[in-house]
């Protein structure tokens, strides 16, 4: 017959706490990565989003520079204004 152990493990459930201990360190693993695919997808929708606005700032600029410049241009010379 079989000894009670007090509660204390023995060495026969060394190998369940092993399997258990593997489940648990990969469900950890596998939330990890879930956590840093969502994380890449939130930077890299900001990178576009910064990105769109760099680009709508720049073509702004240009157009008012572009505007500037005709603006200048067409009270100095109107030939060349017809020109650009």
């Amino acid at each position: 017959m079989r000894r009670p152990t007090r509660g204390y493990p023995t060495l026969k459930d060394f190998p369940v706490y092993i399997v258990l201990l593997a489940g648990w360190a990969l469900v950890q693993l596998r939330q990890q990565r879930q956590h840093d695919l969502l994380r890449t997808a939130e930077l890299r929708s900001e990178l576009r989003e910064v990105q769109l606005r760099a680009i709508t700032i720049s073509s702004i600029r240009t157009f008012f520079q572009c505007a500037q410049h005709v603006s200048s241009v067409m009270y100095a010379d109107l030939e060349k204004t017809d020109r650009l």
